[in-house]
């Protein structure tokens, strides 16, 4: 009776020097990629976060030191992304290997589909989806969200997979927020600056700490930090916090790097950060106020930064993007923001700002 419910499978895995690098999952993202010139139309096709598409092609990339996919600019029905040719090498030899090894074919069942109306892309905020919460209700309007960080979701919308990205980048270099780094992802000709809010953002930990404790403790290598992903604004200001206060200290950040405990680590959202803290899988991360207050933790105030939102000038006129703009504007969302724990608005929000 049992052994005619055991079932065995075979699995075809490509590796390189022990490492997994594609397995069927991957080449059917490959696959899809290339067919619909998309990685977002892919990972929805597949059923899987658009970040962890990234991961696959980023860790394929990383180990092989060659690019698989070839990030044009263009965006859904121009296409964004496709194989390079080395790319449609690597597939087409999974695929050959896949049936020499399992004698069928790889089943590619082509589905529909379905983009929402409003694409996010960008750094993880409440009063972002309570906006399109409003937008949902109210306007039945569709949206599909991936808290990327907002370096990652610049480089998304440069590739026409988002319509909007919101951002809260410091450039070290000019002190200012965002716009620097429009030129950087060489937007400037292709997007708009959308004025959003300022967010309180600072050191949170589980006991009553001062700035220069916190600061002391995390360079002497005592207190562990749970960092946010690589590519968004909270890591980028703390990274630029910690080189400054290294330089007030005369030491050398990169030679006191290699002491900082918890560097490595990558979170998804600010709850993420202030959770692992919660559970004692670090002492101290970076993350705004609301997040800290959610769990009753210490805070300790760095700036308050620009949060930001960067839309396609190929969305703008879209009927979902105006309304979008339009509850930034209203008497509805000062509102929203004042309930919130860190937040302010000012004047400007709503403006557009034509990058220069």
């Amino acid at each position: 009776m049992i052994e005619s419910k055991l079932k065995f499978r075979v699995e075809v895995v490509c590796e390189i020097d022990g490492v997994e690098i594609i397995d069927l999952k991957i080449a059917r993202l490959l696959y899809y990629i290339d067919k619909y010139g998309s990685i977002l139309s892919a990972s929805r096709r597949l059923g899987i976060p658009y970040s962890r598409a990234w991961e696959y092609i980023s860790r394929i990339e990383r180990f092989l030191k060659v690019r698989i996919i070839d990030r044009k600019r263009g965006g859904r029905g121009g296409g964004g992304a496709c194989l390079t040719d080395f790319g449609k090498e690597l597939l087409n030899r999974y695929i050959k290997v896949y049936r020499d090894v399992t004698k069928r074919d790889i089943d590619f069942e082509d589905l529909e589909i379905t983009i929402p109306d409003i694409v996010y892309m960008g750094s993880n905020d409440p009063i972002v989806e309570y906006v399109f919460g409003i937008l949902r209700d109210r306007y039945s309007i569709t949206t599909h969200i991936e808290w990327l960080g907002s370096g990652l979701g610049l480089a998304s919308l440069s590739l026409g997979e988002a319509d909007i990205c919101g951002i809260h980048l410091l450039d070290p270099e000019t002190g200012r927020y965002n716009i620097p780094y429009i030129e950087k992802y060489w937007l400037e000709d292709k997007v708009i600056l959308v004025r959003g809010y300022l967010r309180d953002i600072g050191f949170v930990c589980r006991r009553s700490l001062t700035y220069d404790e916190v600061i002391e403790g995390i360079l002497r290598g005592e207190l562990k930090l749970a960092c946010r992903q690589r590519g968004t604004g909270s890591r980028t200001l703390l990274k630029y916090v910690l080189a400054r206060e290294c330089r007030r200290r005369g030491l050398d950040f990169n030679e006191v790097k290699s002491r900082i405990r918890g560097l490595d680590t990558e979170y998804r959202t600010h709850i993420d950060v202030v959770r692992a803290i919660v559970r004692g899988e670090a002492d101290v991360g970076v993350a705004i106020r609301w997040a800290a207050e959610q769990y009753k933790l210490h805070y300790i105030h760095i700036t308050w930064e620009n949060f930001d939102f960067v839309i396609r000038l190929e969305s703008i006129n879209k009927d979902s993007i105006k309304k979008f703009i339009d509850v930034l504007k209203s008497r509805e969302f000062l509102d929203i923001v004042d309930r919130f724990e860190g937040y302010k608005v000012t004047s400007d929000v709503g403006t557009l700002i034509k990058p220069v």
